[in-house]
Protein backbone atom coordinates (compact mmCIF):
# COMPACT_ATOMS: atom_id res chain seq x y z
CA UNK A 1 0.00 0.00 0.00
CA UNK A 2 1.90 3.39 -0.88
CA UNK A 3 1.76 6.48 0.73
CA UNK A 4 -1.48 7.78 -1.85
CA UNK A 5 -3.88 4.63 -0.81
CA UNK A 6 -2.65 5.96 3.16
CA UNK A 7 -3.64 9.50 2.35
CA UNK A 8 -6.55 8.57 0.90
CA UNK A 9 -7.79 6.41 3.88
CA UNK A 10 -6.72 8.99 6.40
CA UNK A 11 -9.29 11.60 4.29
CA UNK A 12 -11.78 9.03 3.65
CA UNK A 13 -12.29 7.91 7.74
CA UNK A 14 -12.20 12.05 8.48
CA UNK A 15 -14.57 12.60 6.05
CA UNK A 16 -17.50 9.74 7.02
CA UNK A 17 -16.36 11.36 10.95
CA UNK A 18 -18.21 14.58 9.85
CA UNK A 19 -21.07 12.78 7.86
CA UNK A 20 -24.20 14.74 8.22
CA UNK A 21 -22.64 18.65 6.97
CA UNK A 22 -22.53 19.83 4.07
CA UNK A 23 -20.19 19.42 1.00
CA UNK A 24 -18.51 22.37 1.83
CA UNK A 25 -18.56 22.08 5.33
CA UNK A 26 -16.39 18.44 5.18
CA UNK A 27 -14.05 19.69 2.63
CA UNK A 28 -12.94 22.52 5.04
CA UNK A 29 -13.24 20.75 7.95
CA UNK A 30 -11.38 17.73 6.84
CA UNK A 31 -8.89 19.93 4.74
CA UNK A 32 -7.92 21.84 7.64
CA UNK A 33 -7.28 18.65 10.16
CA UNK A 34 -5.34 16.67 7.97
CA UNK A 35 -3.68 19.93 6.21
CA UNK A 36 -4.14 18.70 2.77
CA UNK A 37 -5.28 20.49 -0.32
CA UNK A 38 -9.36 21.33 -0.72
CA UNK A 39 -8.86 19.35 -4.13
CA UNK A 40 -7.72 16.18 -2.61
CA UNK A 41 -10.66 16.08 -0.30
CA UNK A 42 -13.32 16.92 -2.87
CA UNK A 43 -11.28 13.82 -5.19
CA UNK A 44 -11.86 11.41 -2.56
CA UNK A 45 -15.65 12.53 -1.63
CA UNK A 46 -15.90 12.02 -4.78
CA UNK A 47 -14.88 8.64 -5.25
CA UNK A 48 -16.67 7.26 -2.51
CA UNK A 49 -19.78 8.86 -3.82
CA UNK A 50 -18.86 6.84 -6.87
CA UNK A 51 -18.19 3.75 -5.32
CA UNK A 52 -22.02 4.31 -2.88
CA UNK A 53 -19.70 4.33 0.48
CA UNK A 54 -21.07 7.79 0.84
CA UNK A 55 -24.57 9.44 -0.48
CA UNK A 56 -25.16 13.01 -1.35
CA UNK A 57 -28.17 14.38 -0.57
CA UNK A 58 -29.66 18.00 -1.66
CA UNK A 59 -30.66 20.01 1.40
CA UNK A 60 -33.48 21.62 -0.46
CA UNK A 61 -35.32 18.52 -1.59
CA UNK A 62 -38.94 20.13 0.19
CA UNK A 63 -41.90 21.27 -0.85
CA UNK A 64 -40.70 24.70 -1.67
CA UNK A 65 -37.92 24.10 -3.76
CA UNK A 66 -40.60 21.78 -5.86
CA UNK A 67 -43.14 24.28 -6.19
CA UNK A 68 -40.15 26.78 -7.20
CA UNK A 69 -37.81 24.77 -9.57
CA UNK A 70 -40.38 21.46 -10.67
CA UNK A 71 -44.19 23.57 -10.70
CA UNK A 72 -43.79 26.65 -12.74
CA UNK A 73 -47.27 25.72 -14.45
CA UNK A 74 -48.96 25.93 -10.89
CA UNK A 75 -47.32 29.66 -10.74
CA UNK A 76 -48.24 30.52 -13.99
CA UNK A 77 -51.89 29.40 -13.19
CA UNK A 78 -51.95 31.76 -10.18
CA UNK A 79 -50.45 34.53 -12.45
CA UNK A 80 -54.15 34.06 -15.08
CA UNK A 81 -55.45 33.65 -12.13
CA UNK A 82 -54.41 37.15 -10.48
CA UNK A 83 -54.48 39.09 -13.24
CA UNK A 84 -58.35 37.79 -14.50
CA UNK A 85 -59.54 39.33 -11.07
CA UNK A 86 -57.48 42.09 -11.37
CA UNK A 87 -58.61 43.01 -14.97
CA UNK A 88 -62.58 41.69 -14.31
CA UNK A 89 -62.13 44.48 -11.01
CA UNK A 90 -60.66 47.49 -12.71
CA UNK A 91 -62.65 47.09 -15.84
CA UNK A 92 -59.72 46.73 -18.02
CA UNK A 93 -61.07 45.39 -21.43
CA UNK A 94 -57.97 44.43 -23.48
CA UNK A 95 -56.71 42.17 -20.07
CA UNK A 96 -60.17 41.34 -19.39
CA UNK A 97 -61.14 40.02 -22.55
CA UNK A 98 -57.03 37.88 -22.88
CA UNK A 99 -56.90 36.65 -19.53
CA UNK A 100 -60.68 36.19 -19.47
CA UNK A 101 -59.96 33.71 -22.28
CA UNK A 102 -57.79 31.69 -20.94
CA UNK A 103 -59.18 31.79 -17.45
CA UNK A 104 -62.73 30.65 -18.93
CA UNK A 105 -61.67 28.23 -22.19
CA UNK A 106 -58.44 26.75 -20.71
CA UNK A 107 -57.55 27.09 -17.20
CA UNK A 108 -60.05 24.64 -15.44
CA UNK A 109 -59.93 22.14 -17.88
CA UNK A 110 -55.73 22.20 -17.82
CA UNK A 111 -55.88 22.18 -13.91
CA UNK A 112 -58.08 18.79 -13.49
CA UNK A 113 -56.01 17.47 -16.44
CA UNK A 114 -53.15 18.41 -14.45
CA UNK A 115 -55.01 16.02 -11.67
CA UNK A 116 -56.26 13.17 -13.71
CA UNK A 117 -52.84 13.09 -15.34
CA UNK A 118 -49.90 14.28 -12.90
CA UNK A 119 -46.80 12.75 -14.65
CA UNK A 120 -45.52 14.51 -17.48
CA UNK A 121 -45.52 11.17 -19.60
CA UNK A 122 -48.65 10.41 -18.85
CA UNK A 123 -50.14 12.61 -21.10
CA UNK A 124 -48.48 14.46 -24.82
CA UNK A 125 -48.32 17.99 -24.01
CA UNK A 126 -50.89 18.50 -27.39
CA UNK A 127 -53.06 15.77 -25.80
CA UNK A 128 -52.94 18.00 -22.44
CA UNK A 129 -53.76 21.41 -24.41
CA UNK A 130 -56.58 19.46 -26.03
CA UNK A 131 -57.82 17.86 -23.05
CA UNK A 132 -57.12 21.64 -21.46
CA UNK A 133 -59.72 23.21 -23.86
CA UNK A 134 -62.18 20.08 -24.09
CA UNK A 135 -62.81 19.60 -20.11
CA UNK A 136 -63.41 23.66 -20.07
CA UNK A 137 -66.00 23.30 -22.45
CA UNK A 138 -67.68 21.14 -20.24
CA UNK A 139 -67.11 22.27 -16.84
CA UNK A 140 -68.24 25.84 -17.60
CA UNK A 141 -71.66 24.86 -18.55
CA UNK A 142 -72.11 22.95 -15.22
CA UNK A 143 -71.05 25.38 -12.88
CA UNK A 144 -73.33 27.87 -14.96
CA UNK A 145 -76.17 25.28 -14.17
CA UNK A 146 -75.11 25.30 -10.67
CA UNK A 147 -75.12 28.87 -10.21
CA UNK A 148 -78.34 29.03 -11.87
CA UNK A 149 -80.02 27.61 -9.27
CA UNK A 150 -78.03 29.28 -6.20
CA UNK A 151 -77.31 32.87 -6.43
CA UNK A 152 -77.09 33.60 -10.23
CA UNK A 153 -75.34 33.83 -13.11
CA UNK A 154 -73.32 37.57 -12.98
CA UNK A 155 -69.69 38.04 -13.42
CA UNK A 156 -68.75 38.23 -9.64
CA UNK A 157 -70.79 34.85 -9.21
CA UNK A 158 -68.96 33.09 -12.25
CA UNK A 159 -65.39 34.39 -11.39
CA UNK A 160 -65.67 32.99 -7.84
CA UNK A 161 -66.56 29.72 -9.18
CA UNK A 162 -64.62 29.36 -11.70
CA UNK A 163 -61.36 30.48 -9.24
CA UNK A 164 -62.26 28.22 -6.65
CA UNK A 165 -62.41 25.13 -8.80
CA UNK A 166 -59.55 25.82 -11.02
CA UNK A 167 -57.69 26.21 -7.89
CA UNK A 168 -59.26 23.05 -5.93
CA UNK A 169 -57.86 21.38 -9.09
CA UNK A 170 -54.45 22.92 -9.00
CA UNK A 171 -53.88 22.49 -5.73
CA UNK A 172 -54.87 18.55 -6.31
CA UNK A 173 -52.53 18.10 -8.67
CA UNK A 174 -49.82 19.94 -7.22
CA UNK A 175 -50.19 18.03 -4.31
CA UNK A 176 -50.25 14.82 -6.48
CA UNK A 177 -47.03 16.07 -8.44
CA UNK A 178 -45.28 16.85 -5.11
CA UNK A 179 -46.06 12.75 -3.90
CA UNK A 180 -44.62 11.53 -7.34
CA UNK A 181 -41.37 13.81 -7.01
CA UNK A 182 -41.26 12.66 -3.31
CA UNK A 183 -41.60 8.81 -4.72
CA UNK A 184 -39.54 9.25 -7.94
CA UNK A 185 -36.62 10.46 -5.75
CA UNK A 186 -36.58 7.33 -2.86
CA UNK A 187 -36.34 5.27 -6.39
CA UNK A 188 -33.34 7.17 -6.85
CA UNK A 189 -32.27 6.69 -3.63
CA UNK A 190 -32.70 2.70 -3.48
CA UNK A 191 -31.08 2.49 -6.94
CA UNK A 192 -27.72 4.16 -5.51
Amino acid sequence: MGTADLERDRIRSAVIKYKGLTLGEIVERVSKELNVKDYEVAKVIYKMVEDGEIRLVDPNEGFLNFLLYHSIWFLLVLVVIVGTIVSVLLNILPLRYFFGIIFVMYLPGATLTELVYPKKEDLSQLGRLAMGIGLSLALDPIVGLFLNYGPGIFVDTSLISLTLLTLAFSIGALFRKYSNYKLLKEVEKAEK
